[in-house]
């Protein structure tokens, strides 16, 4: 049986898009509202140039929670497939760079974009995958001043088997999905990403988003693909919108599996503490010692 919170969480999300007059991916996004999309500065999706990337030095670490939910199915709504998620199946954990408070997130809903939305060096990806999560923190955090995070993942046709994960999603029967597991999707990926501040590439446009684009891409057949497309309610040329500018933003590259230069404002920070106030106990031991002694 399905949960009715889900059930409300479906129409809530049908009702708001269909509130949302004059977007579509006829123009790619070219012919969408001026005030919600065209005249702001922080837009996505934007194409990353790898010879201009930066390192970044913010280097926050994502911790994922995902748990493993069935009785979900895709939806081919008038813009993507989407797989609207439950409540409590909860995301990622970000943990900052100066305040030891974690910031979490929980995923929303899934939903794909053929060709992919984002370009790296000006090439599109055969498809792309967006995983939306919300904040789930009461209290803000500064080190982290993002209402949403959307993890991009990116395919290619490569592959001779099909994609197990977007296999069991049956796309094609739209039958109840047996077992959505993000955790194995995101745990097999390497940690290196792209991250920049960004929005929604939809709907109303909204910025305040905390996007972390893949470097490594995921592999589906070519079979997989057209099964998307065709499936998709869209019928156009494909349901991307075109590359925003930059704006004075920046991308930046983060390899989250070094750890080695994490600030002290990360877990490590008490085991750091904690060495410090014992060298600290030794010094004024030794103090101790030769004033005695004196």
């Amino acid at each position: 049986k399905f949960k009715l919170s889900y059930v409300i969480g479906v129409l809530i999300f049908i009702l708001s898009v269909s509130l949302v007059q004059g977007w579509d991916y006829t123009d790619h996004g070219n012919n969408w509202d001026a005030t919600l999309c065209l005249n702001r500065k922080k837009q996505s999706p934007v194409n990353i140039d790898t010879k201009k990337v930066e390192e970044s030095q913010i280097r926050y670490i994502m911790d994922y929670t995902y748990q493993n939910m069935s009785h979900l199915r895709v939806m081919a709504t008038p813009y993507y497939l989407s797989v609207q998620l439950m409540t409590g199946i909860k995301g990622v954990i970000v943990h900052g760079i100066v305040s030891d408070m974690p910031v979490e997130f929980e995923a929303t809903d899934i939903h794909f974009h053929a060709p992919g939305d984002h370009t790296i060096n000006t090439k599109r990806a055969k498809l792309e995958m967006h995983i939306v999560h919300e904040i789930k923190t009461a209290l803000p955090n500064t080190d982290f001043p993002f209402k949403r995070m959307i993890l991009s993942f990116l395919f290619d046709t490569e592959a001779e088997e099909e994609n197990k994960f977007i296999a069991n999603l049956n796309i094609v029967k739209k039958d109840s999905i047996p077992v959505l597991d993000l955790a194995n999707l995101t745990k097999s990926m390497k940690q290196t990403y792209y991250w920049y501040e960004g929005s929604l590439c939809g709907y109303n446009c909204e910025e305040g988003a905390y996007w972390a684009v893949f470097t490594e891409k995921l592999h589906i057949t070519e079979k997989q693909l057209l099964e998307i497309k065709t499936h998709s309610a869209y019928a156009g040329d494909g349901n991307y919108r075109a590359v925003q500018d930059l704006n004075l933003r920046k991308v930046y590259y983060v390899n989250a599996q070094d750890r080695s230069n994490l600030s002290l404002g990360t877990s490590l920070s008490f085991p750091i503490l904690l060495i410090c106030l014992l060298i600290s106990a030794v010094v004024l031991i030794q103090q101790e010692q030769i004033c005695i002694w004196s």
